[in-house]
């Protein structure tokens, strides 16, 4: 065989090559049509959610799981103070966050904002000399700002820290402010729903979420601590009767007791679950480590026995489990919790018999 076929060969080989390297990257486009509307459901599903805390949080890894920014953070008015407050982030090292958890509202730049309700972007910041003074001024530059309007008020700030350079165009921004948009109906409807809910309390057994709710919250804060290292805890509480004694029956005021003890000892963010049986309860610490799980136990312990009384015929058993990066699922951690107080009650077995 002559050089010059197998110069041909070699060129029809890399052009069979390059053909297959098409028509792979065709079949992935359209794999990616095929699951678009299932993905984008996947993806702002989150906003749904009436709880203000893990709409926060949703909204900014929403914007991650679009544009694929590295450094983001959200910001709300706060009318009383006049200011923007920083409510949820991404990629923000803690030492950073300090010199960027609130501006003011009368700054220049942020002014400029509340006037146009426009995404302003670095391309238009560095094209323009007084704008880009002000920008200067910042303690900490972004590459977008995206205002949240609702009604033709500015209720917050999407901020755009940092982004990959190829992704900074046009689609980017009206990805972004498509975000913004939804983030501002959402936002008002938890707003709204938090004024209710303050407006007309329930009793406080009807605070406790079910367990399909509660399973839900697991599985959000679980995925949000699998992406950015979060601490988690769960614990697994179970009321019992001693020896031949009995549980009192749901409709008693005694369950009302332990409902009200629970909430006063657990922060917001925190939620709370009826178990699968009488007595039992789950609790959900989203950003709560093993100290301060085994800390929130202890005074949960003392105030429920406490509030037995001294002839007591009940005990508390509690199973827990922190998050730890080798875990899969959301499942085991719950798996873990139901062991921790299986364990418990085993060995209160072993004291008392």
């Amino acid at each position: 065989m002559d050089e010059t076929s197998k110069q041909k060969i070699t060129e029809l080989q890399h052009q069979l090559r390059r053909i297959q390297l098409q028509n792979a990257e065709l079949a992935e486009q359209l794999t990616n049509c095929e699951n678009t509307p299932y993905t984008l459901y996947r993806l702002i599903k989150p906003l749904l959610t009436l709880d203000e805390y893990q709409l926060h949080n949703a909204i900014v890894e929403t914007i991650v799981a679009f544009i694929s920014a590295t450094k983001v953070g959200l910001y709300l008015v706060d009318s009383e103070y006049k200011a923007f407050h920083l409510v949820a982030s991404y990629g923000i090292r803690s030492e950073k966050i300090s010199s960027c958890t609130s501006y003011k509202l009368n700054s220049s730049l942020f002014r400029l904002l509340a006037q146009t309700k426009h995404t302003l972007s670095i391309k238009e910041i560095v094209t323009n000399k007084p704008l880009y003074t002000l920008w200067r001024q910042q303690t900490m530059p972004a590459i977008i700002y995206t205002p949240i309007v609702n009604e033709q008020q500015l209720k917050g700030i999407i901020i755009i820290y940092e982004l990959p350079l190829q992704k900074l165009h046009r689609a980017t921004l009206r990805t972004l402010e498509i975000i913004a948009d939804l983030a501002a109906v959402a936002l008002k409807n938890a707003t709204r729903h938090q004024v209710l809910f303050d407006k007309f309390p329930l009793p406080q057994e009807d605070f406790l979420l079910d367990f399909r709710h509660f399973r839900q919250a697991v599985d959000f804060e679980f995925r949000r601590s699998q992406r950015h290292q979060l601490a988690l805890s769960v614990v697994l509480m179970a009321i019992t009767a001693i020896g031949n004694a009995k549980l009192p029956s749901l409709a008693s005021p005694f369950w009302n007791k332990i409902a009200e003890i629970l909430h006063t000892n657990l922060r917001t963010i925190d939620y709370i679950s009826t178990g699968e049986k009488i007595g039992c309860y789950w609790l959900l610490l989203p950003l709560t480590q093993l100290e301060g799980t085994a800390v929130l136990m202890e005074r949960l312990q003392h105030e429920l026995i406490h509030s037995f009384g001294t002839k007591s015929h009940y005990k508390v058993l509690m199973g827990f489990a922190t998050y730890h990066s080798t875990m899969r699922s959301a499942q085991e951690l719950l798996q873990k919790a139901r062991h921790g107080l299986r364990l418990h009650r085993f060995v209160q077995k072993l004291l008392y018999t």
